[in-house]
């Protein structure tokens, strides 16, 4: 169990996205789904697309973002044949070299936020985690009107939408602390908001939930969920250093 959280979202792609490789034969799958939840069913795809040549080939994501393709049978990669659109999604720069039989991305998947680890290195034992539980309130949305006799009439939803805040520990938010965390367009909070406005997102409450082949159960190891309202900043001990907390709404329900 981890006591840090990761949070997931959309990772669509196009359709015809190649990865390409050399098993003494020059090899190579096209993506036939572009239309992914999150990175974890992304690379299910592109593990079932490489299964079609190397049936015993893996992909996999780390608890903190870090996406391995392992292929049994390769001799060489070939970054030329693959999608330089593919890779970065994926986090790789396409300088990376193979190791023994897999390839390991130099940075974190886009796609997804795991708070702390751009404030201090992806770490498996670091991060940063909730300081307030997941505990949902129901919300029934009233509008209530009181008449001249004083008499109380409301107009609700018969079914509640289910709400709570969530808050996140200390992140580094100065480049000069070594991160910013909070304004990284890419992987921070930042990528995060700008991403997730109009869309649902998942929270992994335990970042090591959630791994390629077994993205977990709604309710149980994922909410998918939506803000609420704004998210806000909070001083931290030192100005280099902030916290945050956002009000979200769980879009499955209970």
């Amino acid at each position: 169990m981890s006591g840090f959280p990761k949070i997931l979202w959309n990772s669509d792609v196009a359709v015809g996205l190649t990865w390409a490789w050399n098993d003494g034969v020059a090899r190579s799958v096209a993506l036939i789904d572009g239309t992914h939840a999150t990175i974890l069913e992304l690379c299910d795809h592109l593990e079932w697309c490489i299964n079609t040549i190397d049936p015993a080939a893996t992909v996999t994501v780390s608890s903190v973002g870090i996406v391995t393709v392992t292929i049994p049978s390769i001799v060489a990669l070939n970054w030329g044949g693959t999608s330089n659109a593919l890779s970065t999604v994926l986090g790789f720069t396409e300088a990376e070299a193979l190791s023994g039989t897999a390839v390991t991305s130099t940075n974190q998947h886009l796609n997804g936020y795991y708070p702390g680890c751009i404030s201090y290195g992806w770490n498996a034992g670091r991060g940063a985690g909730f300081t307030r539980g997941i505990l949902w309130e129901p919300d029934y949305h009233e509008v209530r009107t009181v008449a001249g006799n004083r008499s109380t009439r409301c107009v609700s939803a018969a079914t509640p939408q289910d709400t709570c805040e969530i808050a996140c520990s200390i992140i580094k938010c100065d480049a000069r602390a070594g991160a910013n965390e909070w304004a990284d367009n890419n992987r921070g909070v930042r990528a995060w908001i700008n991403e997730c406005t109009t869309i649902p997102f998942r929270i992994y409450p335990d970042r090591l939930l959630g791994v390629v082949n077994t993205p977990g159960t709604e309710g149980i190891d994922y909410y998918t969920c939506a803000f609420a309202g704004p998210l806000r900043r909070q001083d931290g001990p030192h100005p280099s250093f902030c916290s945050w907390s956002v009000p979200i709404n769980w879009e499955a329900g209970p």
